[in-house]
């Protein structure tokens, strides 16, 4: 009959609530609750915070990934995970749950990807309009009354005030961090964090905030891609959502979308490697992902790399395969052939049992490396 929704819910119901009694009174409550048909809601950053009377009352559990190895142990034994589950909820990506019903099984949910329906030119046409109207009301009262002598009416026109009715869109404010963070983002199209925090001068615990900010707002995502093969070749990367780019008004300039970061990043950081690159080109009505006319001034290293003699203005395409590439690699070399392309290459980040007829196959990392 009742729902109590607690927001940061581990002030009020953690175990350590400053109250006369010790611990948290709400807890109490909650577990007594049942018998007057009402339900609570509690919302934490981490579920050890909270106290031990409302963990033994929760029915419905339902986690994203964790943010300590604490909280992480908790969790496994709250939904009775095992081992390999517990591995995959301690690097689930955004948008992704794991639910627990009682005693049933814990399973994983996924949202949708929020729709981008922000209107930057929208919103500034309306705070335009509205603007006028607030302006043209200010100065009606005291143009009719020097053109008449007689005081102007108390009450404006039905249009005008109708007009001043009218919804607004609103814009949700950034502080400074986020917006400079949100701009150089949109700038690169793909950043490793630790580049951008260092790039703006940022404190780690400045930067970390303000990448929050954006990723809550929906105007920007994360993935941690792999840079470089060894280790520590793993790094968190950042790049605009569609709102960013509305937001920031900058032309997002890169991939034609609906791709991974990680297929991004690769994408950028070869064609930043080779002169004259373009990504996402098209030879034909074929899109590519990195397309090189070749010039042998500029191409001599590429060409020796890729083990290649083509003469000057063929075309060298690159597809990077992240995926799938043992299908989508022939899928994408059959596209290529009514296309002019001299040399189609594929360049993937794990071997390929077989190579697709008329296509070179190398290891993205060394290319990069190479090159």
């Amino acid at each position: 009959m009742h729902l109590v929704i607690a927001d940061e819910g581990r002030g009020p119901f953690a175990e350590d609530a400053n109250t006369i009694k010790g611990h948290s009174t709400l807890s109490e409550l909650q577990g007594t609750g049942r018998s007057a048909d009402v339900s609570f809601y509690v919302l934490t950053n981490a579920l050890t915070l909270t106290d031990r009377g409302l963990r033994s009352n929760i029915f419905l559990t339902a986690a994203f990934r964790p943010a300590n190895g604490e909280d992480a142990k908790l969790l496994q034994r709250t939904l009775a995970l095992s081992d390999e589950q517990a591995a995959y909820l301690d690097r689930m990506p955004r948008g992704e749950v794991v639910v627990k019903l009682g005693g049933a099984p814990a399973f994983l949910a996924t949202f949708d990807p929020l729709p981008d329906t922000f209107d930057t030119n929208a919103y500034e046409r309306s705070r335009e309009r509205t603007r006028n109207i607030l302006l043209a009301k200010r100065r009606a009262p005291a143009a009719r009354e020097g053109m008449t002598g007689q005081p102007a009416p108390a009450h404006p026109s039905p249009s005008a005030s109708h007009a001043v009715a009218a919804p607004l869109l609103k814009i949700i404010a950034l502080n400074t961090h986020a917006e400079a963070l949100l701009r150089y983002c949109a700038q690169h199209g793909v950043i490793l964090t630790t580049e951008a925090f260092r790039d703006l001068e940022l404190h780690p615990q400045a930067g970390t905030r303000a990448k929050k900010q954006l990723l809550d707002l929906a105007l920007i995502e994360e993935e941690r891609i792999t840079i470089r093969r060894g280790r520590g070749g793993t790094a968190v990367a950042i790049r605009p959502t569609t709102s960013g780019y509305h937001r920031t008004r900058v032309k997002g300039h890169g991939t034609r979308g609906g791709d991974s970061i990680q297929h991004e990043y690769l994408v950028r950081a070869l064609a930043k490697r080779i002169s004259g690159a373009r990504i996402d080109a098209l030879a034909g009505s074929k899109a590519c992902d990195v397309l090189i006319p070749y010039n042998a001034a500029n191409h001599q290293r590429l060409a020796a790399v890729l083990g290649i003699a083509p003469r000057d203005g063929e075309i060298i395409e690159i597809e990077v395969e992240v995926s799938d590439p043992e299908r989508t690699a022939p899928r994408n070399i059959a596209r290529t052939d009514h296309a002019g392309i001299a040399h189609t290459i594929i360049a993937t980040m794990t071997p390929l049992r077989r190579t697709p007829p008329g296509a070179i196959v190398v290891d993205v990392f060394e290319l990069l490396e190479a090159l």
